[in-house]
């Protein structure tokens, strides 16, 4: 058996991923990463218990991708399209928010989102991407406009 120690030379984008190839590097710092650098993170809450009025049942996640910096307004604008109304009546009487107004979030917790258990209803969290175009490892892309 022979033992060998090898050196190789990588070069280490400004997020950590190694490469071999210093133009792939650049490429990346240059397109994957500027993109990634126009992308806001926000949290709603959604689907309300209407028959106690105990909280929602899911959570929505959002990784918004926009050039002209309207991120919170893309998020909002897709609850009003996708949950309608802000108000729901627990058992027909009792006036509750039927989604929250997406917050901030980070990266992090758009990645770690609360994936639901079989037979888990009540924490159900779904992911939704908003941009005009693919971006690697994010889910497909819809665009509110």
């Amino acid at each position: 058996m022979e033992q060998l120690k090898k050196e190789i030379e990588v070069f280490v984008a400004k997020d950590g991923k190694e490469f071999l190839i210093k133009s792939e590097c650049e490429n990346y710092e240059k397109n994957v990463l500027e993109i990634k650098s126009n992308i806001k993170y926000f949290r709603s809450r959604c689907c309300p218990d209407l028959t106690e009025g105990r909280g929602w049942y899911r959570n929505v996640y959002f990784a918004v991708l926009a050039k002209n910096y309207c991120h919170f307004e893309r998020a909002l604008k897709y609850m009003i399209d996708k949950y309608k109304s802000p108000i729901e009546y627990v058992q027909g009487v009792a006036p509750m928010p039927n989604w929250s107004v997406p917050k901030e979030c980070t990266e992090q917790e758009f990645i770690d989102m609360s994936k639901p258990k079989v037979g888990d209803y009540y924490h159900y969290s779904e992911q939704v991407f908003i941009s005009e175009e693919k971006v690697e490892g994010m889910p497909g892309p819809i665009w509110v406009s």
